[in-house]
């Protein structure tokens, strides 16, 4: 099956590249580790704040079946709200990113629509602190 010839070759080209292993081996660990650990936020949000142009227009409960009309000098938009979750219905920007980006339901998610300066974030009332700062 194998011969002499054919396991030494392999030998000496485990050799040669077992730095290149090992290298990719602590990658994969970490990768694997990263995945295990991190936090996915599975928490249901309650509450939604909207901003436009940096101004809060809008803090509410999630609770009921309702669309928000925000109307500025940058643009109109639609921001309804489901038992499912939140999502843009309309904007009058031409890109419609923020439409497109579906529903969200949970905390620390946001909706933004940077040609009319709008921002949709959902959050928890009863938690849900700061996990990083980035300056």
């Amino acid at each position: 099956m194998f011969d002499c010839d054919s396991i030494i070759k392999m030998k000496d080209l485990i050799k040669e590249h077992i730095y290149d292993i090992v290298i990719i081996f602590v990658i994969l660990l970490a990768v694997l580790i990263l995945y295990i650990f991190n936090d996915k936020s599975d928490i249901r949000a309650d509450r939604m704040k909207i901003s436009v142009n940096g101004e809060e227009v809008y803090d509410v409960s999630l609770g009921e079946f309702v669309t928000y009309e925000l109307s500025s000098e940058y643009g109109t938009n639609k921001v309804t709200v489901t038992s499912e979750g939140v999502y843009m219905s309309y904007s009058s920007c031409k890109n419609h990113n923020c439409m497109n980006e579906g529903t969200v339901a949970y905390h620390g998610q946001t909706i933004i629509c940077l040609p009319n300066r709008v921002v949709v974030e959902l959050y928890n009332s009863s938690g849900g602190s700061i996990d990083a700062l980035a300056y």
